[in-house]
């Protein structure tokens, strides 16, 4: 899956950190830096066997004087579910 990433003002924002972690059909964390256009790819294999999908629930950005604030997110809350091809 892509994550974008970007300013208040709608600009991306490059070598930023994305982490979070999987559930519901997955475990652990995946982690992705942005790309000079804002975007970075996560991927997951290994849903599980009798699971439908997985859930993947970003838990942090990290990047130079950025600060995450989860509550300015353009979506609420930051969790993907992914459906088994």
């Amino acid at each position: 899956m892509t994550v974008a990433v970007h300013r208040a003002d709608h600009a991306p924002l490059a070598g930023v950190s994305v982490t979070g972690s999987w559930s519901n059909g997955a475990n652990g964390s995946s982690t992705c830096t942005t790309a000079g256009d804002g975007i970075c790819t996560l991927s997951k294999g290994g849903i599980k066997g009798n699971a439908a999908s997985a859930t993947f629930s970003v838990t942090n950005l990290s990047g130079d004087a950025l600060t995450y604030d989860p509550a300015d997110n353009d979506l609420a809350p930051v969790a993907i579910t992914v459906s088994r091809p």
